[in-house]
């Protein structure tokens, strides 16, 4: 009798004791077939031998993995034994034939842990287990089937010269067994009677795993890389992989890999708008109520989207699946929950970090905290990532949190020091940090302390300039210079100590030292801008010139470098070759701005129409627009910034304030208008009206706009010079010495005001005073540069 036959016999319903062995093997519930076990009388030896014998060896794999096999020689030593008896027990008797295809199989998965790769081949019997696999709906049989074949795979693809299509064969063979295996389960019924259920999620086993991930890259390997995304999709898109969330993971994450790395635009193949579309009328013929209209699955119409989708889809399942549960005896489970949280944001980092989309990145983070939360790299990312996105307050908390996982690790204090100085100008704190990790480094490297001293320096420098008290700033920058001298002795070599320590003695007005310090910087950008300003500071404003213009060539989108070299270049050549200089830098600007990201309509895409089957695509929405509050600009605004707005806004001043110089206040006024309509409540906007307005004469409306400028930005210099300025032409005095003080206050090496200080004094009769003003006006005149020091970043 074949097994064919056997199997058209009406089947008997099973018995509570059966149904309960079945579950149980199903689920892999070893403790609870152990104690069936030793309460059964053992009767039929030969199910009991067979039973033992895959107990055993499920056990080991659960434990051991599938790779060990000097373990599973000393560990497996009773199951051969066993499973032979069974085996030969059930040779010879049809009724039993299901029984001996089982023990065949189970022999199969013993002898590939042991390493017998060869008694693989000998009990493979291709056909029996087909027969067996098209005669049966028993959702673990299928499961062994697939086991089976992928193990048959993994031996061929071992053994020399045989052919990969025979190894591609068994895969594929394997791979159609387990969708078979995870339909079965979906169609299983809960005997709810017995308060037995399946589980939820099928049981996805380590040869599943291998062959989901073996055969599309056998694929990619001997065929093409399009068969392998054809392959991947079909999967996703089948009915049978609903109920598994974890083979779901791992074919969305390989199919989204191999479309971030290994297809680009223009090989990318749209998804067939015929299967979806064979799908919904599939979900409307299923569902109990008639719908009018179907709901159209999402389709992705380009790479980007598509790759974004099943990331996003990965990470939520990964967040979905990590295991909450603090017990010692789920340790494992949570490990590699983690494991694949950490996996999937990996792949998401990569992915949305080209595009700087880092509120997403964010979000995500967030949702692994629940977790991970004792895993100190989880909680560094997450810093990082929310420093990308501009949450800085709350990066430096997640920081600290991270620095409370790991108390010795010194590279913590320092990039909450970075994230202080850059970001939240808390000076005390970075001070405090750079402190921290000086002790933590101890007479560890020389170059991170080097860096832990400049660190410290460029905090006291910062606070320097913050400060109202003539006297507190001498002594913070007396205290910035010698932590940055301490460290270039450290590490003579490092060109970013020898920047900042050169910046800091520019800033002093020791020109000569700052020079020295910075002679050989020659590659780096920062040092060589340094130089100019240097070079205009000493008065050598050709030299100067010649060398903003060679960089000029190298940097060519650097618009802050452009900036100064139109600035020299109305020194050198006049205005008139600056204004047409100055055209050019219009253009690098306006080709930045209107730069557009195609990444972001992609996301918009994918957060509108969501995933068909999901309600695991992140709910997160797209910032739309980061658009620079006007009144956040300085004129001093830092050389270093990138934001193309705050650099039109310069550009329009600079602009007029040439035009104001030939006296064509028509144009300057045109500027001015420009500027207003970028930006409408700017300190600088108003600034720039107060200029126009005082050339033309009106100064008491000059005076209102230049206070309206204050209102603004209370420590606008420009504004408060210009006021000084007009209260001196209006003769009061008084006013305006304390206007000016006012402003020396916030910069004391402002020579103008200095000079325009002495005009009021000596008008007021001070004549002794108003000569040290001269000469201190004098003095400042003789080493300023075309743009001041302050306009430059600290290079960290």
């Amino acid at each position: 009798m074949s097994v064919a036959s056997v199997s058209k016999k009406p089947r008997k319903p099973q018995s509570k004791y059966e149904s309960d062995f079945d579950n149980y093997r199903l689920n892999q519930d070893f403790g609870r077939l152990k104690d069936m076990l030793k309460q059964s009388n053992k009767s039929n030896v030969t199910f009991t031998n067979l039973l033992e014998a895959e107990i055993l060896i499920e056990d080991f794999i659960v434990e051991f993995g599938i790779t060990n096999v000097l373990k599973a020689k000393q560990e497996l030593s009773s199951v051969e034994q066993l499973l032979l008896s069974s085996y030969n027990s059930t040779l010879n008797d049809p009724k039993k034939a299901s029984l001996h295809t089982e023990a065949l199989m189970l022999l199969c998965k013993y002898k590939y842990l042991i390493g017998d790769h060869s008694a693989v081949d000998k009990y493979f019997n291709n056909q029996r287990i087909i027969q067996l696999a098209e005669s049966t709906k028993n959702a673990r049989i299928l499961r062994l089937v697939a086991e089976v074949f992928t193990i048959s795979g993994m031996v061929a693809e071992k053994t020399p010269g045989v052919n990969m299509k025979t190894v591609m064969s068994h895969y594929s063979n394997a791979a159609e067994f387990c969708l078979q295996y995870l339909k079965a389960c979906d169609s299983r019924t809960f005997n709810t009677s017995n308060g037995i259920s399946s589980a939820s999620s099928p049981l996805v086993t380590k040869f599943l795993e291998h062959v989901v991930q073996r055969l599309p890259a056998l694929i990619i390997k001997n065929e093409t890389v399009a068969d392998a995304v054809k392959l991947l999709r079909r999967w996703l898109l089948s009915d049978e992989l609903k109920s598994s969330s974890k083979l779901k993971m791992i074919l969305v994450r390989q199919l989204g890999e191999i479309l971030l790395r290994m297809v680009c635009d223009s090989t990318y193949e749209k998804i067939p708008a015929s299967i979806c579309k064979f799908r919904t009328s599939v979900a409307s013929m299923r569902s109990s109520k008639p719908l009018s209209s179907p709901p159209l699955p999402f389709l992705p119409s380009n790479r980007i989207e598509e790759v974004y989708l099943l990331l996003l889809i990965e990470e939520c399942l990964a967040s979905r699946e990590l295991v909450l549960d603090r017990d010692t005896d789920c340790s494992p489970l949570v490990l590699h929950s983690i494991n694949c949280e950490i996996f999937a944001l990996d792949l998401l980092s990569i992915a949305f970090l080209q595009s700087n989309q880092f509120s997403f990145l964010t979000e995500a983070y967030e949702r692994s905290m629940k977790a991970s939360f004792d895993q100190a790299c989880l909680w560094h990312r997450f810093a990082l990532t929310l420093t990308s996105a501009g949450k800085y307050d709350r990066a430096i908390q997640v920081l600290k949190q991270c620095r409370n996982l790991l108390s010795q690790d010194a590279s913590i204090c320092m990039l909450i020091s970075k994230i202080a100085l850059q970001h939240t100008n808390d000076y005390q704190l970075a001070i405090d940090e750079a402190e921290e990790a000086l002790k933590l480094w101890g007479a560890g490297d020389d170059y991170m302390k080097a860096r832990c001293y400049m660190l410290s320096g460029v905090g006291h420098a910062l606070t320097s300039q913050s400060l109202y008290d003539q006297s507190m700033r001498t002594k913070h920058i007396q205290i910035a210079i010698e932590k940055l001298k301490r460290a270039h002795s450290i590490d003579s070599k490092d060109e970013k100590i020898a920047f900042n320590l050169a910046l800091c003695l520019s800033i002093t007005r020791q020109l000569k030292s700052a020079r020295e310090y910075i002679k050989n910087n020659t590659c780096h950008l920062e040092s060589q801008f340094l130089l100019i300003l240097l070079l205009s500071a000493e008065k050598k404003n050709a030299e100067a010139f010649n060398l903003a213009a060679s960089l000029c060539e190298e940097y060519l989108n650097n618009t802050w470098l452009l900036l100064v070299k139109v600035m020299l270049e109305e020194l050198v050549k006049g205005v008139e070759k600056a204004i047409s200089s100055i055209k050019d830098l219009a253009i690098v600007v306006r080709s930045k701005i209107d730069e557009t990201v195609d990444i972001e309509d992609a996301l918009e895409n994918v957060q509108s129409n969501p995933y068909p089957e999901s309600s695991v695509v992140a709910t997160s929405r797209i910032e739309q627009a980061l658009s620079d509050v006007a009144s956040s600009f300085d004129y001093n605004d830092k050389m270093n910034s990138s934001s193309s707005s705050s650099m039109q806004a310069h550009i329009w001043i600079l602009l007029s304030e040439l035009y104001l110089k030939l006296g064509r206040v028509q144009e300057a006024r045109a500027c001015s208008t420009e500027a207003s309509e970028l930006f409408p409540v700017s300190h600088q906007v108003f600034y720039l009206k107060g200029l126009i307005t005082e050339h033309c004469g009106d100064l008491e409306l000059a005076k209102e706009m230049y206070l309206n400028s204050l209102a603004i930005n209370p420590s606008h210099l420009l504004s408060l010079h210009h006021i000084g300025a007009i209260l001196e032409k209006q003769k009061d005095y008084e006013m305006a010495e304390k206007v000016l003080r006012e402003a020396l206050h916030y910069n004391p090496y402002f020579y103008q005001s200095w000079q325009l200080l002495g005009n009021v004094l000596q008008n007021k009769g001070d004549v002794n005073d108003a000569s040290r003003v001269y000469l201190t006006a004098i003095e400042l005149e003789s080493t300023t540069p075309v743009q001041s020091f302050s306009t430059i970043d600290w290079c960290l």
